[in-house]
């Protein structure tokens, strides 16, 4: 579950907008850009269990100096530094420097916002109300590192400080958790900051030293919006004027006490997740942001010309938030409006709104349980647990967690109750591969393959079409034939990580390293060529049946290839390439992929092996390359013992 305390530190210090976060593993970097929400949790709890720092930026825009856009705080970094020896001093002495230190920040005039713990010091923050140029963000920085003695490096617009709640891993021994040691969470002028510092005894001679400002920036969202001249601002079904409550800012703060003062709901009991979703989007969204009018300035950006509006769905009474701004084009329901104000996860923002609007919804046991299950399965996927006892698994998915544990939290968000499983009892869901991949922040191609791969590991399950539910399929069917589609959208389960799942894991990690597979030449055909129809179906239920065309090109890499062997007794996939690309006018990428995808039959086929090169081998073959890449070549025993065979 998302850390409650973090969350409310990474809303004060980025206004309930999208954080830029950076994770280092010496010259590794893995970077997210997106709201801190669970799924964004769990993948950096993933990479910080394999020893990656955790850092954000603090500033707004970008992660360098030039693209930051807007200041979010003024921050020092008290680090007590290492020994003669550069050795890290003892926690002992490092507890004696953040005492002392915060012992002078209580002296300050102005309390800090935040005070981190980190393992060799103190992260310090003071937050900025709109408004600081950037100019007076770089005098203030120089004046608070002199005036407390901080780290001079950690004072530029786009520096990176450690995430809360992580660990450092520069001793994987003695790691250190990072922690909110003070929160008052107040936001300051920067001149008020400017001033306490510059009047500060001894300090008068850098008055003079004061930078006019350059530029204002803007510290918050859009101001809220106002509604057009034209409109007329109505007043709320309980006599409340909207004009008069700020409640996109109540929203932001996920005050649902006050909320519920003002909305007054009647309140409703639901029995599955659908219900809940109905009901929610049938709430008077202009009511629920205090927006009146017929057009208004759109909550998501700044503009001049009012460009959004809220209609009601005739089909569904839904009712939907629009912006026709060319920078924002969006169409909205109040649970996406909510999860874009808020940034916190679909499951949460449901919870908040479910608050807001009294929807008691009751879980079943059965509910529970299946919660249970794949929330565990999530915790099993980033502990260190998987390393030891699953090596080969781990090596072969660790880069598709975060992608494996974002399906998961798909799978919870859509859990509904027992008529809503496979034939296995395992509870189904059906999302796109563009969903998937937009929530992902991916490319839609690479999700398409990684859940594929997932499906042939047996970490997930595509359900085939006799085993979805009767109403389930009818309107998936219908659906696809009003958007002209072949296929119906994908129905996903995903079993319980237990020991003979885990097993069956293990064994098709070691059947894809045995096949000579690769991602590039993964899907449907390479499974068929090399794995059968029965397997190919499994993996590609939807694509059940599906002949492959000998196209003239498989052909032709068999002849190239068997051709290069010939000649002289072994080839690169490189050189059988190159040989291709001269035969053909095909594209290069399919040519590859093509490759990748018709040598593993043709081990198989011609009694062919794929090893990479070495000394001995380069040998025995008189290969002249200067490299040692894979080679394709049939082994002498295999030779001799066709020849045998043909003697007899």
């Amino acid at each position: 579950m998302l850390n409650k305390d973090l969350i409310d530190f990474m809303q004060k210090v980025h206004n309930g907008e999208k954080v830029r976060f950076r994770s280092i593993l010496n010259d590794k970097i893995s970077d997210i850009y997106s709201y801190f929400n669970d799924e964004v949790e769990l993948q950096l709890q993933h990479l910080n269990n394999h020893n990656y720092e955790i850092y954000y930026v603090v500033n707004a825009g970008g992660y360098r100096d030039e693209e930051i856009t807007r200041y979010n705080a003024v921050f020092i970094d008290l680090d007590r530094g290492k020994n003669e020896f550069k050795e890290y001093y003892p926690l002992k002495e490092v507890d004696r420097y953040k005492k002392k230190k915060r012992k002078q920040l209580r002296g300050f005039p102005l309390n800090p916002s935040y005070i981190i713990e980190t393992r060799n010091g103190l992260h310090v923050y003071w937050l900025l109300e709109a408004g600081a140029t950037e100019d007076q963000f770089k005098q203030c920085q120089e004046l608070l590192i002199d005036y407390f003695d901080a780290d001079p490096v950690v004072k530029n617009p786009a520096r990176l400080l450690r995430v809360p709640s992580f660990y450092w891993c520069k001793d994987k021994n003695n790691t250190f958790e990072i922690m909110i040691k003070e929160a008052n969470r107040s936001r300051y002028d920067i001149d008020d900051i400017l001033d306490k510092l510059t009047k500060t005894e001894d300090w008068d001679k850098r008055v003079n030293n004061r930078k006019k400002c350059s530029k204002l920036l803007s510290i918050v969202d859009t101001p809220i919006p106002k509604a057009s001249k034209t409109a007329e601002t109505p007043t709320g079904s309980k006599g409340t004027k909207y004009r008069d409550i700020d409640k996109i800012k109540l929203i932001k703060e996920q005050d649902v006490e006050v909320l519920k003062s003002i909305l007054k709901p009647e309140g409703i009991k639901v029995s599955s997740h659908e219900e809940v979703y109905d009901y929610l989007k049938k709430q008077n969204l202009k009511e629920f942001l205090g927006l009146g009018g017929t057009n208004f300035n759109c909550i998501f950006h700044e503009e001049n010309k009012p460009s959004a509006g809220i209609i009601t769905s005739q089909e569904t009474g839904h009712y939907i938030y629009n912006c026709l701004s060319g920078n924002c084009d969006v169409s909205l329901t109040i649970i996406q409006v909510t999860q874009r104000l808020t940034g916190l996860s679909m499951t949460d923002t449901l919870r908040f709104l479910r608050k807001v609007y009294n929807v008691e919804y009751f879980e079943t046991a059965w509910q529970q349980r299946r919660y249970k299950i794949l929330e565990e399965n999530q915790q099993f996927l980033i502990s260190k647990e998987i390393e030891v006892l699953y090596p080969e698994v781990n090596k072969c998915i660790k880069n598709y967690v975060p992608i494996l544990c974002s399906i998961h939290q798909l799978c919870i968000e859509f859990l509904q109750t027992e008529n809503f499983t496979d034939n296995r009892g395992n509870p189904i869901f059906f999302a796109s591969t563009r969903y998937i991949a937009q929530r992902c922040d991916k490319d839609k191609r690479r999700i398409s393959d990684v859940v594929s791969l997932l499906v042939y590991l047996g970490l997930l399950r595509k359900v085939p079409e006799n085993e979805i539910p009767d109403f389930l399929l009818k309107n998936s069917k219908h659906e696809a034939a009003k958007k002209k589609r072949h296929h119906i959208v994908s129905y996903y389960s995903i079993p319980q990580y237990e020991e003979l799942a885990l097993q069956f894991c293990k064994n098709k990690v070691k059947e894809f390293k045995e096949s000579e597979f690769t991602m590039r030449g993964w899907g449907r055909e390479l499974i068929l060529r090399k794995l059968g129809e029965e397997e190919a179906n499994r993996v590609f239920p939807q694509m059940q049946g599906k002949k492959i065309h000998e196209s003239e090109i498989t052909k032709l890499i068999e002849e190239i290839t068997l051709s290069l062997i010939k000649e002289k007794e072994w080839t690169t996939e490189s050189e059988v390439l190159d040989h291709l690309l001269y035969e053909t006018s095909e594209k290069k990428t399919l040519c590859k992929k093509k490759i990748k995808r018709i040598v593993p039959e043709m081990l198989d086929k011609y009694g062919l092996t794929k090893k990479k090169l070495n000394k001995a081998l380069k040998d025995e073959l008189n290969v002249t390359l200067e490299n040692y890449p894979n080679i394709i070549y049939r082994e002498f025993s295999t030779i001799e013992s066709e020849e045998a065979h043909i003697a007899q």
